[in-house]
């Protein structure tokens, strides 16, 4: 299904960043979370990717307009299997273990995912590496 979907990237000023991390699992990881804000965003609507550095680490933040997570799916949307119930009805495909796979593989690159949603609002993915994994150029 052809959505139209437009991905804007948002980090000129850390155009140079570069991690110490398995590239291929980074790959599968960043792959992930687009993969799912598209799927779960709305014909011709924006997902915004943002780069960051700030006091918690370097921050990838995946941004989409989707219908959002509530409170009570936000507590298990990171373990195996879960999905979230609306979906199940909606026919949208998955097996509910992409982001349990992203939670694993965050703690082994020493950092986290964590997740900013309202409903009707969106949801942020946010992947935060701890600033040990900057490497300097």
């Amino acid at each position: 299904v052809d959505k139209n979907i437009k991905l804007r990237f948002k980090f000129a000023d850390y155009e140079d960043t570069w991690l110490q991390a398995n590239e291929d699992l980074l790959d599968r990881v960043i792959l992930n979370l687009l993969t799912n804000a598209i799927k779960y965003s709305p014909v011709g609507s924006t997902v915004d990717i943002t780069l960051d550095d700030n006091e918690d680490g370097v921050c990838l933040m995946v941004q989409d307009q989707g219908e959002g997570i509530d409170q009570e799916q936000m507590q298990t949307i990171f373990k195996p299997f879960s999905r979230i119930r609306r979906h199940e009805v909606a026919k949208i495909k998955g097996i509910g273990l992409g982001l349990r796979f992203v939670k694993a593989a965050m703690e082994r690159f020493g950092g986290e995912v964590s997740v900013l949603s309202e409903l009707g609002d969106g949801s942020c993915f946010i992947l935060t590496f701890p600033h040990s994994a900057v490497v300097d150029d």
